[in-house]
Parts: structure tokens; sequence; C-alpha cells
């Protein structure tokens, strides 16, 4: 009932039926909404100033790691918009090896909401927040499971090199005599984001094209209405953050917790 498109895949850990994810995701909300704020109600707030610099330059050597693996497993930036049929030959095990520690890093990423309940920052556990980490973390182990190719890799590699430059914008952030000289560039790395935003959707868009003929699974046109949700809250949150009020611009850019993230 539940093969995936890879008998490897189906071998791993977490992938076998859809069953340890739905518990995982459900654990998380259960933690980070109930859990967490009771724990919290009559303590101060964690610093986990420390800790949460040791986790942004693990993210960075993570992510820039995996952007090295799965270019030298065949990836290319030409292959972004371009219909690409399957995945390099004599690769594919290595590849899937690769894929299977991808999600279990965005599985971990899930910490990042932890750290803003014991921060006592439960305001920005919001909405959006718990969408775009648990629609990223389904949607990837969707693709891995059933339909791993190079199209999915482009996106998994935008990805990454994306988060390499953010992870490493609020390393460098929690300096505070760094944070006076980068503050200024926030906006900018929000237009990153955002233009990763618009080339995923366009890859997407390519590979439901009736010419592109890889064979490549429906689930693209989830991926779709995700990425386009995404793109509408971030241009919400740049337009906000930054043009409608400098007052609110000039608070925003005190806290790095407040800069979104896309996967």
């Amino acid at each position: 009932m539940f093969e995936g498109k890879y008998d490897v895949v189906d071998s791993f850990y977490f992938m076998t039926t859809p069953t340890p994810l739905i518990l995982f995701i459900t654990l998380y909300l259960y933690c980070v909404l109930k859990i967490g704020p009771a724990f919290m109600n009559n303590r101060k707030p964690f610093s986990l100033l420390k800790v949460i610099r040791v986790y942004n330059i693990f993210q960075v050597l993570a992510c820039a790691w995996f952007v090295f693996k799965f270019h030298s497993h065949g990836f290319t930036f030409r292959n972004i918009w371009r219909c690409v049929d399957s995945l390099k030959k004599g690769s594919e095990i290595k590849t899937m090896n690769c894929m299977w520690w991808f999600l279990m890093l965005r599985a971990f990423e899930l910490i990042e909401t932890v750290f803003f309940v014991l921060r006592k920052k439960q305001n920005q556990v919001s909405t959006l927040h718990l969408y775009h980490h648990i629609s990223t973390l389904a949607l990837l182990w969707l693709y891995f499971k059933y339909s791993s190719g190079m199209m999915e890799l482009a996106i998994v590699v935008m990805n990454s090199s994306v988060h390499v430059v953010m992870y490493l914008y609020y390393f460098l952030s929690s300096f505070k005599r760094i944070a006076v000289i980068i503050n200024g560039l926030k906006p900018f790395l929000t237009i990153i984001q955002l233009l990763q935003l618009v080339l995923m959707l366009g890859h997407c868009v390519v590979a439901i094209m009736p010419g592109c003929i890889c064979g490549v699974s429906k689930l693209f046109y989830i991926q779709i209405a995700n990425l386009s949700i995404l793109i509408y809250f971030f241009m919400k949150f740049f337009i906000e953050s930054y043009c409608n009020s400098n007052t609110n611009s000039k608070i925003i850019s005190k806290d790095s917790d407040n800069n979104l993230k896309c996967d």
C-alpha cells in the first residue's frame, strides 16, 4: 500500500509508512503549543545564545555539504527550469542516502520552534511558521518516497544554497558588533528568499508542462500551490516590515528571530 519509487527508500527508517511522520508532527505540535508554553508559564526565558550560535553554524556546514554532495552526484544549476529525465546512472543509491539525511535535517529544523518556546517568544510560533515547517517536511517525505529524481533534486539544492546564506547571517547577527553592520542587509535576505521561491515555482511549472516527458510526479501540483502560498506570505512580510512603516522596520531589525525562512 505504501510502496515507494525505490525499494531502498522503503527500507530507510521513517520511510516504510507515513505513520512515524504523522506521529512525529503530532508530537511536535503538542510540545510547542501545549507542553512547552505550560512548562514556561512561571519561568524566565532561557537565553540559549550559545546553543543557537552552534545550531546556526551547524546548519551552514550541513547545507553546504549537501550542495557539494548532490553536485558530485550529477546535479548542476543548469538543470533549473529544465526537464531532466532521471538521476545520474550509478549514483542512485548514494543520492538516496543523501536525500534521507536531508530529510532528517529538515526534521531536526523543528527544534527552532522549541527555541522560540524556551525563550518565551510564543508569538513567533505563528500559523505561518508552523505551516511552513510541517508542509516542508511532509512534501519532502512524499517526494523522497514516491518521486525522487533530478527535478526534485534541483529544489533541494536551491533550498540548501539559500540556507547557507541565511544561517550564516543569523550566526553573524548574534554578535552585537557585527549585527550593527549587517542589520541593513535584512531586506536583501528576504529578497533572496523570495527569489528562491520564484525559481522553485518556475521549476515546478516546467515539470508539469506537456513537453516534459520525464514522468514527474503529480506532487509538483501540490508544490506549486504550497509555493504560491509562501510567496504571498513572504511578500506580505516584506511589505509590512520594510515598506509600510519605518518604525516597524526598526523594531524587527533588532530581533533576528523575526526573519522568516523558506524550504
